[in-house]
């Protein structure tokens, strides 16, 4: 969770310039501006907040508010650089050395040094927009409504491959035009050894025989990858958002190398008494997902090792498997009383992927637990 102290104002001492051209088409709107921080947030984009002289106050007072009243699991980081009213105009120099592509720079006001600064960094890659505002507090107050009625506190964290525009065998993360399948698989207890004392650190996941072989048949696939997994050890105290994403990362970074693929985490931080939408047997990191990727649930599968996933999966259509690793064996019973031979149970993750592999129409071999 973003927390205030995160904020770094920056305060310049630069030289004077010549003012550039100003931006034509300056981003004024708020439900706009606030569907780029969305974007960012689901990108893990850094957000930069820039301002001049009197800018200079709104943008600190804007991020503060960004930060000290959204408090989103996994706001964008914010970043405020600022001039004050005595020095010289110029930010676009100082941008070079900050801002990185796909990164969001949001420019108070309408000083021609701040169009200058956005053009800057829209050369550099990152996505622009100026708040032109007249009274800031009715706009900040705004922007922060606008951002809660987009999920608040109850959105689910997304990690995206290789960031905005990560690809993998032609499918674009975010870019499709037309909404595809996806193969949507649990991790803990599928991909890598189930703890009941949770994975909360890198060294505590350990994979289980033929998942890498599993991801690699999968890899193969038109799919797209997306792991959807409880984490409730966040909002336990057991581990802070940032290790939660760290692990994923590296997750997906170690299935890369070994020739797997996973393109997109999604993972709930709540515990089951906040009663979130997100959380299995729920479908909101489902929907969620599937909103932000532009896939289509009814075309996906999903595999996992609680009657809580296939529940979660059921209700927005997919196709379900339960493998008999992590708690599967003993979800096995539940699972079948609940949907008998509707059921599908295979062995391990690459028995279940040799089936998606094959497609829906191949016959599906249900086992039983030795």
């Amino acid at each position: 969770m973003i927390e205030r102290d995160r904020i770094q104002p920056l305060i310049l001492d630069v030289p004077p310039v010549a003012p550039p051209a100003p931006i034509e088409t300056p981003t004024d709107d708020i439900e706009a501006l606030a569907d780029l921080l969305h974007d960012a947030r689901l990108w893990r984009a850094l957000v930069t907040v820039c301002g001049v002289g009197v800018d200079a106050r709104a943008a600190l007072s804007l991020a503060a508010a960004l930060s000290g009243e959204t408090d989103a699991p996994g706001l964008p980081r914010l970043r405020v650089v600022s001039l004050s009213e005595a020095t010289p105009l110029r930010l676009a120099d100082r941008l070079c050395g900050l801002v990185r592509p796909c990164d969001l720079v949001v420019g108070v006001g309408e000083a021609d040094t701040v169009d200058g600064a956005l053009h800057q960094a829209a050369d550099m890659g990152a996505v622009v927009a100026r708040l032109s505002i007249d009274d800031l507090r009715w706009a900040r107050r705004d922007l922060v409504d606008a951002l809660k009625r987009r999920g608040g506190d109850r959105l689910p964290g997304l990690i995206l491959a290789g960031g905005r525009g990560a690809s993998s065998r032609g499918w674009t993360v975010g870019r499709c035009t037309a909404a595809r399948g996806a193969v949507f698989l649990d991790r803990d207890g599928v991909i890598n050894v189930n703890r009941g004392d949770y994975v909360k650190a890198w060294t505590e996941l350990k994979l289980l025989p033929g998942a890498i072989e599993a991801l690699r048949i999968l890899a193969a696939t038109p799919y797209p990858i997306v792991v959807v997994t409880n984490q409730s050890a966040v909002n336990r105290g057991l581990m802070t958002y940032e290790m939660a994403e760290s692990i994923n990362d590296r997750l997906m970074i170690l299935v890369s190398a070994r020739g797997g693929r996973i393109d997109a985490v999604a993972w709930c931080p709540h515990r089951p008494d906040e009663q979130c939408d997100c959380r299995k047997p729920r479908s909101g990191m489902l929907t969620y997902t599937a909103h932000n990727l532009n896939l289509d649930l009814g075309r996906s599968y999903l595999v996992g090792d609680a009657a809580d996933d296939l529940a979660a999966g059921m209700a927005v259509g997919c196709e379900t498997a339960l493998v008999l690793t992590g708690r599967g064996r003993d979800q096995y019973e539940v699972a079948r009383r609940r949907w008998g031979a509707g059921c599908r149970v295979y062995p391990d993750l690459a028995a279940a992927a040799r089936w998606i592999a094959q497609g829906v129409g191949e016959a599906s071999p249900i086992v039983s637990p030795a």
